[in-house]
């Protein structure tokens, strides 16, 4: 199996999507808002790019953004595909952002150890992560960085396909 690690803000949108979109939100059901809301935060041009990806690799998506917690995995699946997404998003990383040593004191998590922990409980032949953050740890060679004002590109593109094939 081969993974992409998937973030959403600054990826599969940025402030490019956001300034052309502006606030043109029409004939929203209010009964479906949220998933609706969701969609149109979606760019439709970086989802466009992200089934190239996946179609020309083979890959699977996990999420891994701040999406999975906020919003919800399938939530968040959902709006992927009413805005076009054909892969598939099996799963998402564990949140360990939360968690405490057993003296109760706070210890943050980076999103490549996030990663890490779902690698170590489902292994998989090669992956890449696409994320406009750089918090990867020891997996940081495994990173495409997007920038949050252009999101997916056809380069990043390019360079998620290599890593995966």
């Amino acid at each position: 199996m081969k993974v992409l690690f998937l973030d959403v803000d600054g990826v599969l949108n940025s402030h490019d999507w956001f300034r052309l979109r502006g606030n043109r939100q029409t004939g929203i059901d209010e009964s479906r808002w949220w998933i609706e809301r969701l969609v149109f935060d979606l760019d439709p041009r970086a989802v466009a790019r992200l089934n190239i990806i996946l179609e020309r690799t083979g890959a699977v998506c996990v999420l891994s953004s701040t999406w999975r917690i906020v919003r919800g995995l399938d939530p968040t699946r959902e709006a992927l595909v009413k805005r076009g997404f054909a892969g598939q998003l099996v799963g998402a990383t564990p949140d360990l952002a939360g968690a405490a040593s057993a003296g109760g004191i706070y210890i943050g998590a980076t999103r490549g150890a996030e990663i890490q922990a779902w690698l170590d409980a489902n292994p998989c032949e090669r992956f890449a992560i696409v994320d406009d953050d750089s918090d990867m740890g020891p997996l940081l060679p495994k990173l495409v960085t997007t920038s949050t004002d252009y999101g997916l590109t056809d380069a990043e593109m390019v360079r998620l396909i290599h890593r995966l094939t």
